[in-house]
């Protein structure tokens, strides 16, 4: 199989996109207020920028295949772990990881195009085009899951996506991506 990057990038940012839209009116329909809510997101906000910020020194040194591969099934385990949930409150324990997470998963994965830019042109072209169609489309089909079947749907939606994610990065990423600036010399 070859490595769709089109694909790679539209099922991740199609799974934080459902979860994103999920997460507060779930919180509503559960009895949060507006505060709780509030708080409830910046939790995702303040470990995401944590998590960016160390990501390096975390993935920089391993397979980014593996790495990748298993924040998207931990995200995936995330997102079903919403439904699961009862309290409102808890879900800033679960955004807080859910932006660690993604704190890591993000930058790693947007440095994936440049690696194959010069042998592959198009490939930055494409990564774009995958998460900015995610990006619009999410809301639109978590709208119409949420009306028809309910928020959790939008959860398990999210769930599959992440784990549709991990399965497109085990079976076609390269397992040996290009030299890139984790490959210092000393």
């Amino acid at each position: 199989m070859k490595f769709n990057i089109y694909l790679f990038a539209i099922t991740m940012e199609l799974s934080l996109s459902c979860v994103s839209f999920g997460v507060p009116l779930y919180a509503r329909s559960l009895g949060a207020t507006d505060a709780l809510i509030g708080v409830i997101g910046s939790g995702f906000g303040l470990s995401y920028i944590f998590s960016a910020l160390i990501s390096h020194r975390i993935t920089g040194r391993r397979n980014p295949r593996n790495i990748l591969g298993l924040l998207a099934l931990l995200y995936a385990i995330i997102s079903g772990v919403y439904v699961l949930v009862e309290k409102p409150a808890a879900f800033f324990f679960i955004r807080f990881v859910e932006g660690f997470t993604l704190g890591l998963f993000w930058p790693l994965a947007d440095s994936i195009p440049s690696w194959f830019a010069e042998r592959k042109p198009g490939y930055m072209r494409n990564y774009n085009a995958g998460w900015s169609t995610a990006v619009v489309v999410a809301p639109l089909l978590s709208g119409y899951l949420s009306m028809f079947y309910g928020l959790r749907s939008v959860f398990l939606l999210g769930l599959a996506f992440a784990f549709t994610e991990a399965v497109v990065v085990f079976l076609t990423m390269p397992v040996h991506l290009a030299v890139h600036e984790t490959e210092r010399p000393k």
